[in-house]
């Protein structure tokens, strides 16, 4: 389970929280007395009124409609909080048609006057091109008006700014200063990113129990993200004891907001009996969820399930989909898998040219079975023109990974000069290699060299004493 360690998230737009001034709404006569108010153009009355009808309090049955008329006039006479709203309607599409220009004109208009949600919102505006041509620069004017006056959203955008070099230089030591700002107000965005720094060492120490504290702020708030990290922290015991069972729920919490690393994570846990009852059912249906996302090693893990029958009933066709799925996603893993399926012929037509392609696919990202099955591919001339320096290659890279039948292979290539020249010095250095990892052909092969070498010395010593 690989921490899931991502780039700078996109920026955060403020929303428009809904607090009543006034109360809440608990009689229709109170609505109507309201009503009365706004009707007169009190503009307190009207937010206030907009607020029921968004929510259906005072028994008020909810009309977004009727919720952006109220508001629209109260931010028609200047009042600052309907502005922005304003600005939040218009661009999610509440009461009204979607319109990111107006929304751009609301915000700017409530952040002229100050409001901090306005000019981080008008700041993400210009950040992503939404109602306005994309201008980082004036992007990182705004963030820094709003993340000034303390703003959480506009503190972590600007991390996210200095942190990329978006709008203005790349300045880590920046960028770790308006995380932490934004941490400490509770932002769990910013706490992942400050665990992420913390665990990587980007731009501040690498302190492992520093990661986990932020991990844990923002995962107990539901931070996805930090929850999947967390999880991985306890899996691994990346500063914190390895506890499988607090890894388990972290995954599962993760999971459950349909994280497919999560449940990709959560498969692994039921399959392995890891922190939880080994359940290959359960498995199978985590891998099933976050295969369907597209996650590749979720794709790989229920192809398996099915090749093997673990879980689900043995069905190699639906093995080799998954495997094609994850293979076209350029998983190395996916790519042997499907090339070892066309090899064999198991839920696929047998294609050795097929499997070649595939094999090749995933040797060149490393893929260390898939090097050695290539290997044996030229050295025999199946589905490819024999080749025996191509079959060395492949032999030696994957004898480099450390496999021990790559290298019992490769020294023989060394010792009867297939595709290398001949050299027994090199022979006898990749036998004595795979012989240590219990390689029964290569402690073999070793052996016979020592005594042919032991036999040409004794040789020599009669021939020189004669």
């Amino acid at each position: 389970m690989q921490p899931a360690l991502g780039a700078v998230p996109q920026p955060e737009r403020a929303a428009a929280a809904c607090p009543s001034s006034e109360g809440a709404m608990e009689s229709t006569g109170d609505v109507a007395d309201l009503a009365s108010k706004a009707a007169l153009g009190d503009t307190q009355s009207q937010v206030q009124l907009s607020e029921c009808y968004l929510t259906g309090e005072g028994g008020l049955v909810r009309d977004e409609a009727a919720a952006a008329l109220w508001l629209r006039r109260a931010a028609e006479q200047g009042h600052l909080e309907a502005q922005f709203r304003m600005g939040v309607c218009c661009q999610d599409g509440t009461g009204m048609p979607k319109d990111a220009v107006a929304a751009v004109e609301w915000y700017r208009k409530a952040a002229t006057l100050g409001h901090l949600g306005a000019q981080a919102n008008l700041a993400v505006c210009y950040d992503v091109g939404s109602g306005v041509p994309t201008d980082s620069s004036v992007a990182v004017e705004w963030y820094c008006r709003s993340a000034a006056q303390g703003d959480p959203d506009a503190q972590y955008n600007l991390g996210t700014c200095y942190a990329a070099g978006r709008g203005v230089s790349q300045d880590g030591n920046a960028a770790i200063v308006w995380f932490r700002r934004a941490a400490e107000q509770g932002h769990a965005t910013a706490q992942f990113n400050l665990g992420v720094c913390y665990q990587d060492g980007a731009w501040v120490g690498r302190d492992l129990d520093a990661a986990v504290v932020w991990y844990t702020k923002a995962a107990e708030v539901g931070d996805v993200k930090a929850q999947v990290n967390l999880g991985t922290c306890y899996s691994s015991g990346i500063g914190v004891p390895e506890d499988s069972v607090a890894a388990a729920t972290w995954f599962r919490r993760a999971a459950r907001q349909g994280s497919p690393e999560a449940q990709t994570s959560m498969g692994l846990c039921y399959e392995t009996g890891s922190g939880v009852e080994k359940d290959l059912e359960k498995a199978a249906k985590y891998y099933q969820r976050a295969a369907e996302q597209d996650h590749a090693q979720a794709q790989v893990n229920l192809g398996v399930c099915y090749t093997k029958g673990t879980g689900v009933v043995k069905d190699d066709a639906t093995a080799v989909k998954w495997f094609r799925r994850a293979a076209e996603q350029g998983l190395a893993h996916g790519q042997y898998n499907l090339g070892s399926a066309y090899s064999q012929g198991k839920g696929i037509e047998s294609d050795m040219a097929a499997a070649v392609r595939w094999w090749r696919q995933a040797a060149n990202q490393g893929h260390v079975l898939a090097q050695f099955n290539l290997g044996l591919t030229y050295a025999n001339g199946d589905g490819v023109e024999k080749d025996e320096s191509a079959a060395a290659d492949m032999f030696q890279r994957a004898a480099a990974q450390g496999d021990a039948q790559a290298q019992t292979n490769l020294a023989a290539c060394y010792e009867l000069g297939k595709g290398v020249p001949l050299n027994v010095d090199a022979a006898k250095e990749w036998y004595r290699r795979a012989a240590a990892q219990g390689d029964e052909e290569a402690i073999e092969g070793l052996a016979f060299l020592t005594e042919k070498g032991q036999e040409m010395d004794q040789c020599q010593g009669v021939c020189t004493v004669s």
